[in-house]
């Protein structure tokens, strides 16, 4: 029972590690909070800021991903780093999986090989010759499983921004208008932010 606890505990402890970091990271790139601005959220305009954050590229490359692959690729390339994503699901989606691959940039994460994860064609796009490092390229990181650390910090990290950015899987309905309603949004936020710190 002892050993449970402890393990339960160690998570914790580095999940507020892993939100602590995203939480720094977000105030260092300038990455506003909803009640801070009238701004909308854009998931291209974040990906430029982290870009210019790091000094280096980010591009978004929509791909036909095979369905028992990875979900998205963070490839880091000599000059620019490429996030793929795959355009066959919701535009939520889409956006969370864009979100993960972003955790593992921010989070410092480092690849592994993809050993026939993608298709013979976009390894060639991406200059990968699966099992071997002759490219000269960081191995990819992919959104497939949660089955390692870096895949769940990622994840963690995206749930993490999309939460910051006041993005919701689901509306709740709406009941009230005007100004209560107003009101009732920004002591919601604070509230989350509070319990999140």
């Amino acid at each position: 029972m002892k050993g449970s606890t402890g393990s339960w505990w160690k998570r914790l402890l580095h999940y507020r590690q892993v939100r602590k970091a995203i939480a720094y990271l977000l105030r260092e790139i300038g990455a506003p909070h909803p009640l801070d601005t009238d701004t909308v959220w854009d998931l291209a305009t974040f990906c430029d800021a982290v870009a210019e954050h790091r000094g280096r590229p980010i591009e978004l490359i929509p791909y036909d991903l095979p369905n028992a692959g990875p979900l998205g690729i963070f490839q880091p390339m000599q000059s620019v780093d490429v996030i793929i994503f795959d355009r066959n699901t919701t535009k939520l989606h889409e956006e969370q999986i864009v979100l993960h691959e972003l955790g593992h940039i921010l989070l410092g994460h480092k690849g592994v090989d993809l050993a026939g994860a993608v298709s013979p064609a976009l390894a060639v796009t991406l200059g990968i010759t699966p099992g071997t490092d002759d490219s000269g390229l960081a191995a990819p990181l992919h959104r497939d499983t949660y089955s390692d650390r870096q895949e769940l910090e990622a994840e963690y990290a995206a749930s993490l921004l999309s939460r910051h950015f006041g993005r919701r899987p689901l509306a709740p309905p709406r009941v009230l208008r005007g100004p209560d309603a107003d009101t009732v949004d920004r002591l919601a936020i604070t509230l989350e932010r509070a319990r999140i710190q």
